[in-house]
């Protein structure tokens, strides 16, 4: 067991008994500071009653969950039994969302999805202390406004050719819905995230969770937070109507509430 973790439990163990000054003998502020900065980097968020905004109640500890890094493009989704009623409603289990290759890292992403590029780098440096580089934030922080300028100044025939080519790009890579698996030497494409996100993010109002496989061999989808289900057909269904309310621009991205 992690020298951390079992730091951390015997810190909690004190602070509910004999408070701070009961730690162990020659544990210094600085050291209790260190292992409550561990608590709030590795801990899981149990919120208060469901709703739209959902204030966080306490934080949960997982000896191995813990261990799981974060990642903008996820491939695994987090569930949990938070609200069900009983004793036995702590369990935390993690559904794999798209087929993960052998030796691959497991990864998670600590926040809502739809998150934009500026909220998740926000979140990353005030909460857990570092500024997230990966493809995702890659791709986005290369959305500059000289880009949309440029596509701006475009003549309409030119704006128009631009987006059917890119509709008809994304359309063909909509037709199957497993996406191909990321490579991080290869980069991702604006019509993969986009797909990502059409795929993954809960269309439900106000609900902000991750879509991720009911079981190993079911196409149908959950929620991690609403708990509601769609099947394939109705993924391919807003596939469909996205592309055709936004024109195929791919960088008209569901991850800011277009979808929900």
């Amino acid at each position: 067991m992690a020298r951390w973790y079992v730091g951390l439990l015997q810190l909690h163990a004190a602070l509910n008994t004999l408070a701070l000054r009961a730690i162990a003998p020659g544990c210094t502020l600085e050291e209790v500071q260190a292992l409550l900065q561990r608590e709030q980097c590795n801990g899981y968020g149990i919120c208060a009653e469901p709703g739209p905004q959902r204030a966080i109640r306490g934080f949960a500890l997982y000896e191995h969950a813990s261990l799981v890094n974060h990642e903008c493009l996820p491939n695994i989704a987090r569930f949990d039994d938070y609200d069900k009623e009983g004793d036995f409603n702590t369990t935390l289990t993690f559904h794999a969302m798209q087929d993960i290759p052998a030796g691959a890292e497991v990864t998670q992403s600590y926040f809502p999805l739809n998150l934009s590029l500026p909220e998740r780098q926000q979140a990353c440096n005030e909460i857990y202390g570092f500024a997230c580089t990966c493809m995702r934030c890659q791709v986005e922080g290369s959305w500059s406004s000289d880009e949309s300028e440029v596509l701006d100044g475009e003549e309409e025939g030119e704006a128009g050719a631009h987006a059917e080519q890119s509709h008809q790009a994304s359309s063909a890579d909509a037709s199957d819905c497993d996406l191909p698996l990321l490579n991080a030497d290869e980069g991702i494409t604006d019509a993969y995230l986009q797909l990502f996100c059409l795929k993954y993010i809960c269309p439900q109002p106000d609900c902000c969770g991750t879509l991720a496989p009911t079981t190993t061999t079911s196409s149908d989808m959950t929620c991690n937070r609403c708990g509601s289900k769609r099947s394939e057909a109705e993924f391919l269904a807003e596939v469909e109507d996205f592309y055709g309310n936004n024109g195929g621009d791919s960088r008209q991205a569901p991850m800011v509430d277009d979808i929900a």
